[in-house]
């Protein structure tokens, strides 16, 4: 709030009644429901169920008579603002008398209408809470809807929760639908009594279930066929690890004896020795030509095996 602002705020509370300084600390202020798509009716039925569970649950408001009659003192003595910006309802709330403020807006679009609550510290001009759903058009389930949104603001600990568990489908809770990470979550925020959740899937009847919610507690739900995908098995480590082992021994095995069988066929050719040493050393690289083949036959052997083994 700019200098000017804050002089024009300073004066407007001093041309105020005195009746009008925050007498009682908890007590809270319901503004005017905003809903520019509602009747006026409609409106009125929204700020009643309030005013009703807030005397249910113990928290103090200010009368709808004397809440309207602040805010015309308070337009007759210049403080104009809009109303939609939470400095706005701050300032309305410290002009009616109060230190808590209750804003209530239905937002109306394609999905239908979503009824909007804040909880405003008016002294501080910031949000204590909030809550929000989408409401169903049934009339019965409306109210049972918001009855949830208003306990979520006014009294949290009365509301209860769903652990909710479904399976492929279109999923509904109380007439309105839930998204696709709503069917493995717990959904709170629920008015204690009965709710109604619908599994619908292409092709086949919808299947519907009532839960019971009750105040501090989590019911739990599992609706439709849940298939768990187990994840497939690792590859057994010994058979590749046998496999590498032949492919490399083998080899390992056919270089080393080729090496030393062509060291020995060097060493008669070039060097000059006795008859019978000549002949032993021949029966070596025999030997060793020997380990050579079968050194290739493991390695090939081996290889086969791997790739019979990564084959589809």
């Amino acid at each position: 709030m700019s200098f000017v602002g804050r002089a024009i705020f300073i004066a407007t509370l001093a041309s105020l009644p005195a009746a009008a300084a925050p007498s009682e600390a908890k007590t809270a202020a319901l503004l005017p429901v905003m809903a520019p798509d509602l009747l006026e009716p409609q409106k009125r039925a929204i700020a009643e169920r309030i005013r009703a569970l807030a005397a249910e649950n113990g928290v103090a408001l200010q009368p709808a008579a004397e809440t309207a009659q602040g805010i015309e003192q308070a337009k007759k003595a210049g403080a104009a603002c809009n109303i939609e910006s939470l400095a706005c309802q701050a300032q309305m709330g410290v002009l009616v008398g109060t230190t808590l403020v209750i804003v209530a807006r239905v937002a109306s679009d394609w999905a239908g209408d979503r009824l909007q609550l804040r909880l405003l510290d008016a002294l501080r001009g910031t949000t204590v809470r909030e809550a929000t759903r989408l409401l169903p058009k049934e009339a019965e389930l409306r109210e049972r809807v918001i009855d949830g949104v208003i306990l979520s603001l006014l009294a949290p600990q009365k509301t209860g929760s769903l652990d909710l568990k479904a399976g492929e489908g279109a999923l509904f809770l109380d007439g309105v639908a839930l998204d696709a990470a709503a069917a493995r979550a717990r959904i709170e925020g629920l008015a204690p009594g009965p709710h109604e959740v619908e599994l619908r899937v292409e092709g086949q009847p919808a299947q519907r279930q009532q839960v019971a919610i009750i105040s501090g507690k989590a019911a739990a739900l599992v609706l439709g066929v849940i298939e768990e995908r187990a994840p497939p098995p690792p590859p057994p480590p010994q058979e590749q690890g046998l496999g590498l082992w032949l492919v490399g021994g083998g080899a390992a095995l056919a270089a080393a004896a080729g090496a030393t069988a062509g060291g020995l066929q060097a060493a008669l050719e070039y060097s000059a020795m006795e008859r019978g040493t000549r002949d032993a050393l021949q029966v070596v690289g025999i030997s060793m030509l020997g380990a050579t083949a079968v050194g290739l036959v493991v390695a090939g052997a081996g290889g086969v095996m791997m790739v019979t083994k990564d084959a589809p």
